[in-house]
């Protein structure tokens, strides 16, 4: 994947966050689960491009993960609690093993334990 697309794709993705939260805001709740969503398969096709991991590192996982929090609470809020327990488990399983693959980075590790104990 080039670095244009990759910025593409990343900007892309801050708009559908940021448009999210404008519904959100609005308890628009449905529409904002929707843009999450759709914020969600752009990160995801980041994360399968190595040299999307390259060029904006670990913080692109930690943004999936945040996303995903976002997307869970509305969930929740909407009363889709299949839906939200299984975006917890999907975040939950990620978090392990990501935690696996990122032994030594000590800040990234750091980050993933506080969004564990605010799940938990």
């Amino acid at each position: 994947m080039s670095i244009e697309c990759i910025r593409h794709i990343e900007n892309s993705c801050e708009i559908k966050q940021r448009l999210a939260l404008e519904q959100e805001s609005q308890n628009n709740y449905t529409v904002a689960i929707n843009y999450y969503l759709e914020a969600l398969g752009r990160i995801e096709l980041l994360c399968s491009s190595y040299n999307a991991y390259i060029e904006l590192g670990p913080s692109l996982y930690i943004q999936y993960i945040e996303t995903s929090l976002k997307l869970a609470k509305l969930y929740k809020k909407e009363d889709h609690f299949d839906k939200y327990h299984a975006v917890i488990h999907k975040i939950k399983s990620f978090i392990i093993n990501l935690k696996s693959t990122l032994n030594n980075n000590k800040t990234i590790l750091n980050q993933l334990n506080s969004i564990t104990e605010k799940i938990n």
